[in-house]
């Protein structure tokens, strides 16, 4: 029952999340600064193909898409849904202002970017979302890979 919620779940919010995402990511590609040389050396260190591409936008609350229920419903996935500390958009990375200065959050970003690098957008949102319903999200795939880099990655 879960695979088929998992699948079901994918398949109806990706293309809508999709959208939202591809709107974000505009935003922090006009708005957001560069990685410094030092970010852009985590970066590459993570899988990275060319950190000079990736923007950072730091705001007080990193925004999530959908209506409030959908958060509510995100949250009872183990989605940090309003709590966020940072959020891979592609080439664009939110971070919230309270953890900015933290390298292993922004490391764990440019993992998720390096997905979306590998996948695309479109590809990455149903791997991960569905990864997510399936596992929940601290256990998806992308998330444990994100996790382990960043944390390697930073040790160094």
């Amino acid at each position: 029952m879960r695979f088929l919620l998992a699948i079901c779940f994918a398949a109806i919010l990706a293309p809508l999340v999709a959208f939202w995402v591809w709107l974000q990511q505009r935003r922090i590609l006009r708005s957001g600064r560069p990685l410094s040389n030092r970010e852009a050396g985590l970066a590459a260190a993570v899988g990275m193909t060319d950190p000079t591409v990736l923007r950072v936008l730091v705001l007080e609350t990193v925004p999530m898409p959908g209506p409030r229920w959908a958060h509510r419903f995100a949250q009872r996935l183990g989605f940090p849904a309003l709590t966020a500390a940072g959020m891979s958009l592609g080439k664009g990375i939110y971070l919230d202002q309270k953890f900015e200065d933290r390298p292993v959050l922004l490391a764990h970003e440019c993992v998720h970017s390096a997905q979306y690098e590998r996948h695309g957008i479109f590809g990455f949102l149903c791997r991960y979302l569905y990864q997510c319903v399936r596992a929940g999200y601290a256990n998806a795939a992308f998330e444990r890979e994100a996790a382990g880099r960043s944390e390697a990655a930073c040790r160094t």
